[in-house]
């Protein structure tokens, strides 16, 4: 099955930090914004997994590597953080200013929220283990 798209984006935090130094900068202010979405975003996935652990569908272990992941950001003190984790251990989803829930995700893709988690934990797993160039 192809990674759906609604995962992709949960795991776009994680790919940033690989992927912004070889698309050539775009000037302080733009590396600043794209460390502040990464780090915004990645504290929503951590959020989210958590959710997705309170459930049943991942374990301890998926949520230590999204921590480590997390880690290896470069340093940086985003204000909003601790609210998009929060948001994500209720099961909200915030992508570039949006927001949707992992519950109306999985319906619009004739889903369960298990699956969708159980999915991003496969892929955060994989992308561990095989980080893009």
């Amino acid at each position: 099955m192809p990674p759906r798209p609604f995962v992709w984006m949960l795991l776009l935090a994680c790919a940033l930090p690989v992927a912004a130094p070889a698309q050539g900068g775009g000037g302080e202010e733009g590396d600043a914004r794209i460390a502040r979405a990464m780090h915004l975003a990645a504290a929503n996935q951590l959020g989210v997994l958590e959710y997705c652990q309170a459930r049943g569908a991942v374990g301890a272990d998926v949520l230590d590597l999204q921590r480590r992941m997390e880690a290896a950001l470069p340093p940086l003190d985003v204000p909003g953080a601790g609210a998009a984790e929060a948001a994500g251990r209720k099961g909200l989803v915030g992508v570039g200013g949006q927001q949707t829930s992992l519950r109306d995700a999985a319906r619009a893709q004739k889903t369960s929220e298990d699956a969708i988690c159980k999915h991003m934990a496969s892929m955060l797993e994989e992308f561990a283990r095989n980080p893009p160039q």
